[in-house]
């Protein structure tokens, strides 16, 4: 495989959707590419003050796709957090559910992520 084979076969694994190929004629060896002219818009949110609160003791949900309202980027995205209140949980989904074992208020971060795994 030449060199610039390797690079076109590269190139294509590199780039999602792009297409590349080597022709070789009695002129010379030429590398063509294709790749989608699609301009994706960067993940934004929009961030609220706060996570509506719960009780101790009760069952919570509260779905933070509504919340936070992610927009661009390449649907779906998915939802993380390190820590969380004790008794929640979320779901990649955005989902924050469970029933919180402890009352004192706590700070945590959620990451969200776009297919293309941008955040």
């Amino acid at each position: 495989m030449t060199h610039l084979a390797l690079f076109a076969l590269m190139l294509a694994q590199q780039y999602t959707n792009c297409t590349a190929s080597v022709t070789t004629t009695a002129t010379g060896t030429v590398m063509t590419t294709t790749c989608p002219s699609t301009v994706i818009a960067p993940l934004k949110i929009t961030t609220p003050v706060s996570v509506p609160g719960g009780t101790m003791g009760q069952l919570y949900s509260q779905d933070l796709s509504k919340l936070f309202n992610p927009t661009g980027g390449v649907a779906p995205y998915t939802y993380s957090a390190a820590t969380l209140p004790p008794g929640l949980t979320l779901s990649s989904a955005g989902i924050l559910s469970g029933t919180r074992t402890s009352a004192a208020a706590m700070n945590f971060t959620v990451t969200i992520t776009d297919s293309e795994a941008s955040h």
